[in-house]
């Protein structure tokens, strides 16, 4: 069992090119024929740089000491996509206090949601007399 950390070190794409079409062997290890369309092509490239976007979201966090809380890069909610699958991420900031969730999806972009739990321990002080002020 791999756990997903193979996908950080392998080549993101290989593209035979042979007489009719292209055979694209992607980093998860799904084989895709191609023919010469130009969109097939571009859908594909959308896919891996989204693939790679996600992957980057969660070195960022790592680097700043979120928490990666859950990963999928291959989520069954929503459209089926036509080529490629959707991908999401759930980060945890280092205190606990905040959630990102970021949903990467080749047809629609890159959606992130941000949830934030409230403070327990304000103390109001003689600057902030509200809590609803404290984020200021």
């Amino acid at each position: 069992m791999a756990y997903g950390y193979d996908a950080v070190c392998r080549t993101s794409l290989v593209v035979h090119v042979g007489e009719k079409t292209l055979k694209c062997i992607c980093r998860d290890g799904k084989v895709r024929h191609l023919s010469y369309e130009l969109q097939e092509l571009r859908d594909l490239i959308y896919c891996q740089i989204y693939q790679h976007q996600m992957t980057a979201v969660q070195a960022v966090g790592r680097c700043m000491g979120w928490q990666l809380l859950a990963s999928s890069s291959h989520l069954g909610s929503g459209p089926v996509e036509p080529l490629g699958n959707a991908s999401s991420c759930l980060l945890a900031s280092p205190n606990g206090d905040r959630m990102i969730a970021i949903r990467c999806e080749p047809s629609v972009g890159i959606q992130v949601f941000i949830a934030q739990s409230p403070r327990k321990d304000f103390f109001v002080s003689e600057l902030v007399q509200d809590k609803k002020w404290e984020n200021l």
